[in-house]
């Protein structure tokens, strides 16, 4: 079955970019894993993101 197999391995690409992000001490409070992360520059991120034409 493809779709399953994709969803593992967006699944372990999940928990490997959220171990790294532990790793490097960039991850914020809340916990990261298991939900869409916070991180150190997040919002910086989000504003240079919103200045892009595609969004």
């Amino acid at each position: 079955m493809r779709c399953g197999s994709v969803s593992l391995d967006k699944a372990r690409i999940r928990e490997h970019i959220w171990d790294e992000m532990e790793r490097c001490d960039v991850a914020r409070f809340p916990s990261h894993h298991g939900r869409i992360p916070n991180f150190v520059d997040a919002e910086k991120a989000a504003e240079l993101l919103s200045k892009q034409n595609f969004y």
